[in-house]
């Protein structure tokens, strides 16, 4: 009984102890990232290993500025579940993600209500949406991202559907979608 009850004890302190965010994933610190979770401050995140997720998005980044996401060539992969995301960004401002191969979501990359963002030198395949889906929320736009040397191909909808203001689209390939580029 008493091995059992430390054991207890120890369990409890060990989730008391892991950094969960409100989304429920964990809290990422800038740094080396090899799982899915939450951006927690400003800095660069670079990842060390390719991440599969199944049922659910895998980078969030809400309400944050001065975050770069450098997947260093490694892979985000998902299960092309409905409103999953490989790298979600809202509300947040001065993201940039870079180097990245994502696939398998329903968009790969989802920019909503965010501004002065780059995403460049990224790969977002065979997605069931968009591989890239810049959007607003009534009054608050998404503003002057910049989408440079990317590739979006094999996507559902649209390799980038974009509804932002000022968007800029430059040295990019969009091919083979369903219904637009």
């Amino acid at each position: 009984k008493t091995y059992i009850g430390i054991l207890a004890i120890l369990g409890a302190m060990l989730f008391a102890l892991s950094p969960l965010s409100a989304t429920g994933f964990v809290t990422l610190n800038p740094g080396n990232v090899n799982q899915c979770g939450d951006i927690g401050a400003n800095g660069t995140y670079t990842l060390n290993a390719s991440i599969s997720v199944n049922g659910t998005s895998c980078i969030n980044v809400s309400s944050k500025s001065n975050a770069t996401i450098d997947c260093a060539g490694f892979n985000i992969t998902g299960n092309r579940t409905s409103n999953t995301y490989g790298i979600d960004v809202r509300y947040s401002s001065n993201i940039t993600i870079r180097n990245c191969y994502i696939a398998n979501f329903s968009s790969g990359i989802f920019l909503y209500s965010s501004n002065n963002s780059i995403v460049t030198n990224t790969s977002s395949i065979n997605n069931s949406a968009e591989g890239i889906f810049i959007t607003n929320q009534e009054f608050i736009p998404s503003r002057n991202n910049v989408i440079t040397n990317v590739t979006a191909n094999y996507n559902g909808n649209a390799g980038v559907y974009d509804v932002g203001i000022n968007t800029t689209i430059a040295n990019s390939t969009f091919r083979f979608q369903t219904n637009a580029g």
